[in-house]
């Protein structure tokens, strides 16, 4: 199988991998952020029209699972409308000690801070069909 993706000038091909496949993302939001963990509403919304149709399709050994790490708060704002719009449910991963609060290790010059996802915000995805999984507690590196 040979899928393509064209978004401006970049395509992106899934070809002969096997499933289930992960997109897994961090922020969706666009406001200013230095660093690589953010993806415009606009684009975001390409990439699950792109990932609904392959969803769609009648054969299910063919899916793919839309993620999002750190459990940001625009995950709900943003991404959370997006999916919906297109029938399908994410699993989000937030920092159990940061739920409600701003980020700490992602600050640059004083920008990125970032508020996570609230306690009401996760009950609300999880009623809508959303997994919710564990990024730890801290955001601690375990190396």
């Amino acid at each position: 199988m040979h899928l393509m993706y064209r978004s401006h000038h970049r395509m992106m091909c899934l070809h002969k991998h096997s499933y289930p496949l992960i997109f897994t993302y961090h922020s969706i939001a666009s406001g200013f952020h230095i660093g690589l963990n953010v993806i415009h509403p606009d684009r975001f919304r390409k990439h699950v029209q792109f990932i609904a149709n392959i969803n769609h399709s009648p054969d299910k050994n063919k899916h793919i699972s839309i993620t999002f790490d750190d459990g940001y708060e625009s995950v709900y704002t943003n991404a959370f409308p997006i999916m919906e719009e297109n029938g399908l449910k994410g699993i989000v991963f937030p920092i159990s000690g940061y739920i409600g609060k701003t980020n700490d290790w992602d600050v640059t010059f004083g920008v990125n801070k970032t508020m996570h996802l609230t306690k009401s915000q996760l009950i609300t995805l999880s009623e809508h069909g959303w997994e919710i999984g564990s990024h730890s507690h801290s955001h601690r590196s375990f190396r």
